[in-house]
């Protein structure tokens, strides 16, 4: 099973670091993959705090392990305004990669961000996400990384 799931690529409207989150943890309610958007918004913007998610490129990957959170997922989420984000290189964001796990496992999420990482440092796949206009051109370029797992 890979991943990503073409169902979890969105397209979020919201114009702020703050809202994009609330907008994504909504979104995930209403998919079930978390009990309690509140809490999940929270606990991500908890790691906000402790230091920015903004890796640079214009990609952005906030993650948390949570008691909300019902199965391990990663939502996508393309940005239609660029979003301050408070970045490594102090470039806005224009692509979220979300990253959930439940509170009991425990190294789930750096399983996943090691995986996204390592293709994120790839220029050619970072253009590829950024070209995709829909949310299946946006799957096809990342199940790349389920099939070379």
């Amino acid at each position: 099973m890979g991943v990503f799931k073409r169902e979890l690529i969105i397209e979020v409207s919201s114009k702020t670091k703050s809202e994009v989150l609330k907008e994504i943890s909504e979104f995930l309610k209403s998919k079930t993959l978390v009990k309690n958007s509140e809490e999940f918004l929270l606990e991500m913007m908890k790691r906000e705090e402790h230091s920015t998610t903004g890796i640079g490129f214009g990609i952005a990957i906030p993650h948390a392990k949570s008691q909300a959170v019902v199965e391990p997922f990663v939502v996508v989420a393309k940005c239609q305004h660029d979003v301050e984000w408070n970045s490594l290189d102090d470039q806005p964001v224009r692509l979220v990669f979300a990253i959930g796990v439940p509170q009991n496992a425990p190294d789930e999420h750096l399983k996943i961000l090691a995986k996204l990482s390592a293709k994120l440092m790839y220029e050619d796949f970072r253009e590829a996400l950024f070209k995709a206009r829909t949310a299946d051109e946006i799957y096809a370029v990342l199940k790349e990384i389920d099939s070379n797992a």
